[in-house]
C-alpha cells in the first residue's frame, strides 16, 4: 500500500487559495489511484511560523 502525506501549514486555513487548490488535486487523485492512501497532517503552529517569517 502507497501513502501521500500531505502537510497543510496554511496559516489562512479554510480561506487558502492553495488549499482549496490541493483539496482538487488530492480528490482527482485519490480517484485516479485508489490503492493509495492520503494522509493529512496539519500544523497546529501555523499562524505562529508565519508571523515569524511577516516580522522578519
Amino acid at each position: 500500500m502507497k501513502k501521500l502525506l500531505h502537510i497543510i501549514a496554511t496559516p489562512r486555513g479554510e480561506e487558502s487559495r492553495t488549499l482549496q487548490v490541493t483539496g482538487a488535486f488530492l480528490k482527482a487523485f485519490s480517484e485516479k489511484h485508489a490503492d493509495w492512501v492520503v494522509e493529512g497532517e496539519a500544523q497546529a503552529r501555523a499562524k505562529e511560523v508565519a508571523a515569524l517569517f511577516v516580522g522578519a
